[in-house]
């Protein structure tokens, strides 16, 4: 074995080729390993014997088949403020990333992150991965959280041609199936009809789901759209990130540099460990003029109805802040309390407003240890359109009280009770009220727009928030 060592110019020699060198003309050697070095080429040669001398001839491999590599092309990303999404109360508020790519052949991104408006950028997770993405064509409309939305729908046009959007049988998405986010609201749909190449209508939606009904009205064309069902979404704790604190991400594709791509701001809301909204809010006219106030708190760790207890607290103790409003808006008095009730003095009264009220404007919300208020729960009593404070309660993920059955069976037979073909004008005439140990029936006291419930149980008519009436003798 012989080594030695030649300059760069020798680089298009590799191993098994022959040689020979000036001084030995005679003499051949077989290149064994081909080393780069610095500077040179180190080869390793074994000595060909003169009668028994390789073939300097080359064969032919053949062609491999070759496939096209499809062009990555740009990222796009949304950094998430997610509620709970898991059966426990999260204990951090994790930024969520999720991304994707307006071209097919996308596959991954780089997301880095600064806190200091932009100056410096550090690196924060890899995705590997593209989650469906689009933004909505046209503007959602307000809707129910109560029940199933038949008459809303919404138009999502994907990032790219290669995403696609699937039906779903009730049962599947009652179990969980198509969820996604559009705007700030947690919505999920049963079918997706393809409009155009591209653009899907979305119909038979739950609205406001994990205690985002407050993001059901205010909706826009252009908001975004993210599939969370089947995600690859990445979570990432970014240390001593406060509420309200900013931070601008970048998502880069591969070959990019962080020049190269504009930045997102992202505020942090803490949504993950911010109480939910109180339900079952009523206010009431006691006898020397005080005012009783009532609610039902929820739970970050309540989303399952478990039969025979209460939900969990999922805070560190139970506090509530109650708002005592004026007809603009503005804040006359705060009262606090450990309990779901308060009381709202005819002392009080006078002092906020100089005589006892006969309206009242209230906003209540559960506090947080860590973040502070959480979701406002803002009623007016008595409601101006007649009714009980009580309609907009979210049914489907609860108040916690009425814990018969779980929220997915509640729409379920919600739903058998409501259709909206129904309306108050089609009601039975009147009749006196029939009560049974299953059902109580009685029509509204007035001709009102939309479904109508025609026969309830008391329980049920409690838990969905709609009004019933027992007609006294």
């Amino acid at each position: 074995m012989l080594t030695v060592h030649l300059p760069w110019s020798a680089l298009a020699l590799e191993p098994g080729d022959t040689i020979a060198f000036a001084e030995t003309p005679g003499a051949r050697w077989r290149i064994e390993t081909l080393t780069i070095d610095a500077g040179s080429l180190e080869l390793e040669l074994t000595p060909i014997d003169a009668v028994d001398r390789l073939s300097n001839a080359r064969g032919d491999a053949g062609d491999s088949p070759r496939q096209a590599s499809a062009d990555h092309g740009g990222t796009t990303a949304h950094a998430l403020d997610l509620p709970p999404l898991g059966a426990t109360a999260p204990t951090s508020a994790p930024v969520t990333f999720a991304a994707g790519g307006d071209r097919p052949g996308w596959r991954r991104s780089s997301l880095y992150v600064s806190r200091d408006g932009g100056a410096d950028y550090a690196f924060a997770a890899e995705i590997v991965g593209a989650t469906v993405l689009g933004t909505t064509s046209n503007t959602l409309p307000p809707g129910p959280s109560q029940v199933w939305d038949e008459r809303g729908s919404c138009d999502i046009a994907l990032l790219n041609p290669s995403m696609l959007l699937e039906d779903r049988s009730a049962t599947s998405v009652l179990a969980g199936a198509n969820l996604c986010l559009i705007g700030d609201e947690l919505v999920q749909f049963r079918t997706a009809s393809l409009v155009v190449p591209g653009v899907y209508r979305l119909r038979g939606l739950l609205r406001g789901r994990r205690g985002t009904e407050w993001a059901t009205t205010g909706h826009g064309p252009n908001e975004r759209f993210v599939l969370l069902s089947g995600a690859v979404l990445a979570p990432v704790d970014i240390a001593g990130l406060g509420v309200g604190q900013s931070l601008l991400i970048k998502a880069l594709s591969p070959y990019q540099a962080l020049g190269d791509v504009p930045a997102i701001a992202f505020t942090q809301r803490a949504n993950a460990l911010r109480p939910l909204s109180p339900v079952h809010l009523t206010a009431s006219w006691q006898p020397g003029g005080d005012i009783a106030l009532r609610w039902v708190r929820r739970s970050r760790a309540g989303f399952d109805w478990v039969d025979g207890v209460d939900a969990p607290l999922a805070e560190e103790s139970e506090q509530y802040r109650i708002e005592i409003l004026d007809s603009i808006g503005a804040v006359r008095r705060v009262l606090q309390t450990s309990v779901p009730e308060a009381l709202y003095s005819m002392a009080q009264q006078t002092a906020d407003f100089g005589a006892p009220v006969a309206t009242l404007a209230i906003s209540i919300a559960q506090l947080s240890a860590t973040v502070g208020p959480g979701t406002p729960h803002a009623k007016t009593s008595p409601d101006p359109e007649g009714g009980p404070m009580r309609h907009d309660l979210p049914l489907l993920e609860a108040g916690q009280a009425q814990k018969e059955i779980t929220h997915n069976q509640a729409v379920e037979r919600i739903g058998y009770l409501c259709t909206s073909r129904w309306r108050a004008r089609q009601v039975l005439p009147r009749q006196p009220a029939r009560q049974s140990a299953n059902a109580i029936w009685s029509p509204p006291a007035r001709r009102m727009p939309g479904p109508a419930m025609t026969i309830m149980s008391p329980a049920w008519a409690k838990a969905a928030g709609c009004f019933w009436r027992q007609r006294r003798a």
